[in-house]
């Protein structure tokens, strides 16, 4: 199997997609832990921290609404809910090392 590989990885334009896969969710991970630190940070910071030299970090808030699935099942009974119920479908790839047998989870094994 071959993929073109994107000109802003050129270093893994060798590797097998299932082993790219692997370490662009590392890499993913990583800079997940990073941005949830600078986030944090910056939630915290006074205002006048939160401008950098190219970028201003503005904290909004947003309230919203969402349904309760399992009170609803609940209250209602799954019978009465059946009718407004949609079948959901989805595709994952699963990495599982061949060395050790473990399965890779967001960046880090199992």
């Amino acid at each position: 199997m071959e993929i073109a590989a994107h000109s802003a990885f050129t270093a893994m334009a060798n590797r097998h997609p299932a082993d790219e896969i692997a370490d662009i969710r590392g890499q993913i991970a990583a800079l997940k832990t990073r941005e949830t630190k600078l986030r944090d940070a910056l939630l915290n910071a006074e205002q006048s921290d939160r401008i950098g030299e190219e970028w201003i970090a503005e904290i909004t808030q947003r309230k919203s609404n969402r349904l309760d699935n399992a009170a609803l099942k609940r209250h209602f009974g799954l019978e009465a809910l059946h009718p407004f119920m949609r079948e959901s479908v989805t595709k994952s790839i699963r990495l599982i090392s061949i060395q050790t047998g473990k399965r890779r989870l967001h960046g880090t094994e199992e």
